[in-house]
């Protein structure tokens, strides 16, 4: 019964006849694909134009257009007003006008005359895939065959742009243009560039021929029959072409005259260079480094050679400034080394750079009237029991060409208070010293202040002021009489230097007192103790009527006592009389403290006592619900 139902010649007839109704139906009423069209439809709309063949879907678009679109059901076209755009599977078309053709498969774009200002606006913008996009005047394209035609067209080809009058592209992604030109100018009527009368344009190169250089619209006396201008979607090393400008001071300036070595998809450098007809230059190297999911960034180092215009060539004064700039970024993903955390920012050079350099010949206002350069870099590490921080700081004056470096610092902590004498096994009560905890911090610093030029002369170096501390507090909590918290501490501090001070007095008309760095270990510690007493008093006041349920009053005196024995005796050996020093009215001779020119502030002179008191009120009130 199949077989013969299908080998029907009645039943074939009224299936085509069927079939080919409901294809010509959706072809020509757009109401089918769920469209609900009037002859003008105001404001932004999002539509489905949908065309079927008998075995499958063959165009499927979505357009938006700001003011306003209308449908011809007669001859099958969608006109789209006002920052139209379009996508049709890898194609996507913008402009002020565009027109969609489902009979013949085609789109056509164009922008309009501004009647304000008499300009054309909204060109069509053109985009293939992930290749740049195209500016055209106009655009006629077919996107059922890949086909199309463009008019006053401006691409970008490599490191390059081109413009043509006129533009083809073939189903094969090959382009043809007539009357174009090739530059690396990015303005819209190119200075310069090499004009060709007719030429191809596929992946990887631009054939064209006849074609001759022209500068300000000025035919040079150089021409060629035909040339290849290689096309890569890659990076890859080359030449980098300079740029001729002038300076007003220093001359004719060749710019940025250079090489870029792309070394690979994760790192690359490009080395430029500079030079003035006064005889001034600078150099610079730019490297860019990025790892996906790790780490990014980039290092520019910059070095100048400046003469001074007002001083005359040949003389004894006039030396060229030498002048240097570094510039460090780096940046770390949280998720590429858990636990890890690095980061840079470098900001450094000599003072007069930006000023002499005119910021690298950038003339940037914001670096040439900056003031301050400052850097850190700074490193994290997570140990499990302790905690690592250790950084590099720099601060620079450039009015006052001072410089301020600390290199490095680091501080070494522990995580968590350390119970040394608590009991490891199953949870009881505790005894009294199983409270006792303590914890530990050690800090390290090694700076300097000084001036840009005395920095890297011989002995400045030597200038750093280092030094290590260590920390201890050592604590215990106690309740005491059932309603107090008694807290006794000791806290123990211990310094580290590398050397330390001496000083003389010197006699005569005008008494100084001179002070000489003694190189060499020492250290110096001190302690204190303190105890510290609290309670707590509670108060509450309830009410029966109105929204305030009841009112609760805490109260948290507390008292604590701390004590700090007299470090400056002679016993400690912290404080010296200044050698062959006078004595003062009272007969005592001047001390000094012998790290007192030290990072960190050692232990104070004479004994301390100190009382303190504490009360902490807390209020609250609840309200019904």
């Amino acid at each position: 019964f199949i077989n013969s139902l299908f080998l029907s010649t009645w039943w074939t007839c009224v299936l085509a006849v069927g079939f080919m109704t409901c294809v010509y139906g959706q072809k020509l009423t757009p109401a089918s694909a769920g469209q609900s069209l009037t002859s003008t439809i105001q404001g932004t709309k999002v539509n489905t134009v949908q065309e079927y063949s008998a075995s499958e879907i063959q165009f499927k678009a979505k357009y938006t257009a700001e003011d306003s679109i209308r449908f011809d059901r007669v001859r099958n076209i969608v006109y789209l007003y006002g920052k139209a755009h379009v996508i049709y599977g890898d194609y996507e078309l913008d402009a002020d006008h565009i027109s969609i053709d489902q009979t013949n498969n085609t789109m056509f774009g164009k922008g309009s005359i501004d009647p304000k200002t008499n300009r054309y606006r909204g060109k069509p913008i053109f985009k293939q895939k992930d290749s740049d996009p195209v500016i055209t005047d106009s655009l006629f394209f077919n996107y059922k065959t890949g086909k199309g035609k463009s008019y006053g067209t401006s691409s970008t080809e490599g490191e390059g742009y081109l413009q043509a009058k006129q533009f083809k592209k073939n189903e094969f992604d090959d382009g043809f243009f007539k009357n174009g030109v090739y530059t690396t100018c990015n303005q819209s009527h190119p200075h310069f560039g090499i004009r060709i009368s007719r030429g191809i344009v596929d992946q990887k190169k631009i054939v064209a021929g006849p074609l001759y250089l022209e500068v300000e619209d000025v035919p040079a006396p150089l021409a060629l029959p035909f040339g290849v201008f290689p096309k890569k979607n890659e990076r890859s090393s080359g030449l980098i072409f300079p740029s001729v400008t002038e300076d007003a001071s220093r001359g004719f300036l060749v710019k940025d005259l250079g090489y870029y070595f792309s070394f690979s998809d994760y790192w690359d450098l490009a080395v430029k260079g500079s030079i003035y007809s006064k005889g001034s230059y600078m150099g610079d190297a730019a490297a860019r480094y990025e790892k996906r999911y790790k780490h990014s960034g980039n290092f520019l180092l910059s070095y100048a050679s400046t003469n001074d215009p007002s001083l005359v060539e040949g003389t004894r004064a006039a030396v060229p400034a030498k002048d240097f700039r570094i510039h460090w970024r780096h940046k770390q993903r949280p998720e590429a080394n858990p636990g890890t955390i690095f980061s840079a920012s470098v900001d450094a050079g000599s003072s007069g750079y930006a000023q002499r350099t005119a910021a690298g010949g950038t003339y940037d206002v914001t670096q040439i009237t900056q003031n301050t350069l400052r850097s850190s870099i700074t490193y994290d590490k997570d140990l499990g029991v302790f905690n690592l921080t250790t950084g590099l700081t720099h601060e620079q004056d450039l009015l006052k060409r001072t410089i301020s470096l600390t290199l490095p610092s680091f501080s070494l902590n522990l995580v968590n208070q350390v119970f040394p004498f608590n009991k490891i096994g199953p949870a009881g009560q505790q005894k009294w010293y199983q409270k006792i905890g303590f914890n530990y911090t050690m800090d390290g610093i090694n700076s300097i202040n000084t001036t840009d030029e005395l920095l890297f002369k011989s002995g400045g170096l030597s200038k750093f002021q280092n030094g290590i501390r260590h920390n201890i507090p050592i604590n215990l909590s106690l309740n005491a009489f059932k309603y107090f918290q008694v807290s006794p501490k000791v806290t123990y501090t211990e310094r580290w230097y590398t050397q330390s001070i001496r000083k003389t007095y010197m006699g005569g008309t005008t008494p100084t007192i001179a002070t000489d760095n003694v190189p060499g270990f020492s250290r110096v510690n001190d302690y204190s103790f303190g105890v510290g007493v609290s309670t707590q008093l509670f108060g509450r006041v309830n009410f029966k009527k109105g929204n305030i349920v009841a009112i609760r009053h805490v109260m948290k005196p507390s008292v604590s006592l701390n004590y700090t024995p007299d470090f400056g005796s002679d016993k400690f050996g912290y404080y010296r009389p200044i050698e062959n020093a006078p004595a003062d009215v009272n007969g005592k001779i001047p001390r000094y403290a012998t790290f007192e020119q030290s990072p960190y502030t050692g232990p104070t002179s004479g004994r301390v006592v100190s009382l303190g008191f504490g009360l902490n009120n807390n209020i609250e009130a609840k309200r019904k619900a």
